[in-house]
């Protein structure tokens, strides 16, 4: 069980457990919508970390978390009524590429699998959870785009090593166009590791980018990270 300072939560049985690129990317995605999003919708919530974190920080958003693994969404459906936020949290469990709505969110997070081509180990849950197969990047921008209202940001965490293309097929196929980047290092003498990107339908006339150091020298958490997180962690 970890404890937020405002709710807990349990990952024993879910795909995606609580972990730093999941903190993170709630953490940066609370202060990139202008105003209350009404709808914000989580893309493989798993144990629902995320999801909690925007009904944290957005009281007055229905949030709704996407699953297709049966223990993620029992776990986070458990998380989510032991929460002070219950009744504006949702689940949704199936494929993304099959969720059909007329709805369209303000806001999308999605911290996805992505892991491509590489070896598998012999836990299946695990595997769909990490590696691409089950959602590629190419998927995730396609049906994002669709459930994304022309007013919204949609917001994710990828390896450094896929953000340049990822950026580039979302401009060049589905309009979505980058608004801030934060480049991640777990320590400022190792290479960037993580990017959270930001993107919308608008054109803005030149993308924020920004770094992150997670760690000093003495592995200590970094002032910068003890600030963007700071209202999450005890």
């Amino acid at each position: 069980m970890f404890q937020f300072k405002q709710f807990s939560v349990a990952d024993d049985n879910s795909s995606q457990k609580v972990g730093n690129d999941a903190v993170l990317l709630g953490a940066w995605a609370r202060s990139l919508h202008n105003g209350s999003p009404a709808r914000i919708l989580d893309i493989g919530t798993g144990c629902g970390v995320v999801a909690l974190m925007m009904a944290q920080q957005y009281p007055a958003a229905q949030v709704e978390g996407l699953d297709l693994d049966q223990p993620s969404i029992d776990e986070a459906r458990v998380n989510f009524a032991a929460s002070p936020w219950g009744e504006r949290l949702s689940l949704i469990h199936c494929p993304l590429q099959e969720y059909q709505t007329e709805r369209r969110y303000q806001l999308i997070v999605s911290n996805p699998p992505f892991f491509t081509n590489s070896l598998k180990g012999p836990n299946k849950q695990r595997n769909t959870a990490r590696h691409t197969d089950t959602l590629p990047f190419a998927d995730l921008l396609e049906h994002a785009s669709r459930l994304l209202s022309e007013d919204g940001t949609f917001c994710v965490m990828l390896p450094n090593l896929d953000a340049d293309n990822v950026v580039r097929k979302a401009r060049l196929h589905y309009n979505l166009n980058l608004h801030r980047r934060l480049d991640i290092r777990t320590r400022v003498d190792l290479p960037i590791k993580r990017s959270l990107l930001a993107f919308t339908f608008r054109v803005p006339e030149e993308p924020e980018r920004g770094e992150l150091v997670l760690r000093e020298a003495d592995n200590t958490n970094s002032v910068p990270h003890r600030q963007l997180t700071a209202e999450y962690y005890l």
